[in-house]
C-alpha cells in the first residue's frame, strides 16, 4: 500500500470498497503533539493526557467544549451546538436504518 500523505487521506473516498482503502487508517503522524510541561515528552495520545495528572484537568475539559460545540451545545460555554454529531443510545443504534452510514470517532491530539 502507498505511503498515506495528509491530501490523499483528505480525498479518500470512504463509499469505494477498493481494498487498498484503509478504514483503520494510523493519522496521529499528521498531528501535532503536546510536549509535556514537565517531563518533555511527546504526547499525541489523549488517553495518555487524560491520565496524567499534571494534564488531565484542562485537556478534560477542552475535549468536552470541542465535543459540545459539535454535539447540541456546552452547558459550561452557554453556546449552542453545530448538531455534526449526535450521541445515540443502545436502542437507538439497533433502530439505525440499513441505508444509513454510521461514522464513528477518532480522538487525536492536535495542539
Amino acid at each position: 500500500m502507498d505511503i498515506w500523505t495528509l491530501e490523499v487521506f483528505l480525498t479518500a473516498d470512504t463509499s469505494s470498497s477498493h481494498e487498498t482503502y484503509n478504514h483503520d487508517a494510523d493519522i496521529e503522524h499528521f498531528c501535532a503533539p503536546v510536549v509535556h510541561p514537565n517531563t518533555g515528552e511527546t504526547i499525541t495520545s489523549y488517553k495518555k493526557l487524560q491520565r496524567n495528572p499534571v494534564m488531565k484537568k484542562i485537556w478534560t475539559k477542552a475535549l468536552g467544549k470541542e465535543f459540545g460545540s459539535l454535539a447540541q451545545g456546552n452547558d459550561l460555554r452557554k453556546k449552542s451546538g453545530t448538531n455534526t454529531l449526535f450521541v445515540l443510545d443502545h436502542e437507538q443504534i439497533k433502530n439505525i436504518p440499513s441505508d444509513q452510514t454510521v461514522t464513528f470517532a477518532r480522538i487525536v491530539v492536535d495542539f
